[in-house]
């Protein structure tokens, strides 16, 4: 994000409990590191993920479980998560301390969205709220949140796999991905600048800003994906990230 001056935001899969949700955020955090320590849930106040976001810095945040996050709050915290910045405070000499700030991409889920947890305590979702964090869709109508089973029978024995290997292997995609950005930068700014403006050019004129701004978070993810290919991180075919961002 801060490589190529985007703002920061976040995505959250939505749907009924038991489909694998978690597994998906099991699997995201393994890029960076055990999914116990690395993971939190939305059960904090505004003031502890305000810490927790600093601390993520240039990474990525992982929030479970949006229902358990206090109604009044969620939505000021979905806007100060996604602006990078915490709230400003009084010192004891009558000053300001020094406010807390981050740049980073959230991945959150819950059984609601943002909007109804909200109408829960009378609040009313904005806009602004929810372009900052953009819902999916979890439920694909096959396997759950799978939509392919590689092999294995069930979703639940997918879910099994994945959850085991996580709790084995975690933390080396995501420093051999900083390596790879180190011996380039500018070749890796041009890249996904590139790329944003390619998915820029395929909405028609006059597109609504927020419809922009959401494209144009799925570019730079899309972007990410296909550098760690490129970079023979992920294994991956040549397209299948940028392909899996435009779905």
């Amino acid at each position: 994000l801060s490589l190529v001056d985007e703002s920061g935001g976040g995505l959250h899969f939505v749907g009924p409990s038991s489909i694998g949700k978690t597994i998906l955020l099991r699997v995201h955090t393994s890029v960076y590191g055990s999914f116990n320590h690395f993971a939190r849930t939305w059960n904090s106040t505004i003031n502890g993920i305000e810490a927790i976001a600093a601390a993520r810095n240039d990474l990525s945040l992982v929030l479970d479980e949006l229902g358990e996050a206090n109604p009044k709050s969620v939505g000021e915290t979905a806007y100060m998560l996604a602006n990078g910045c915490g709230r400003t405070r009084a010192n004891r000499q009558g000053g300001t301390r020094t406010q807390q700030t981050w740049r980073l991409l959230f991945v959150s889920s819950g059984e609601i969205d943002l909007g109804t947890h909200m109408s829960t305590a009378n609040k009313l979702v904005r806009a602004g709220q929810e372009i900052r964090l953009l819902d999916i869709a979890a439920d694909t109508g096959q396997h759950g949140i799978f939509e392919e089973l590689h092999g294995r029978t069930t979703g639940n024995e997918l879910a099994v796999t994945l959850e085991r290997h996580t709790q084995q292997y975690y933390g080396t995609a995501g420093s051999a991905f900083i390596r790879t950005l180190l011996d380039d930068l500018g070749k890796v700014k041009r890249y996904v600048r590139d790329s944003i403006t390619q998915w820029e050019q395929s909405l028609p004129p006059n597109t609504d800003g927020q419809v922009c701004r959401a494209l144009r978070r799925f570019a730079l993810i899309g972007a990410a994906g296909e550098l760690a290919t490129v970079n023979e991180i992920t294994h991956w075919p040549e397209g299948a990230a940028t392909e899996a961002a435009h779905r």
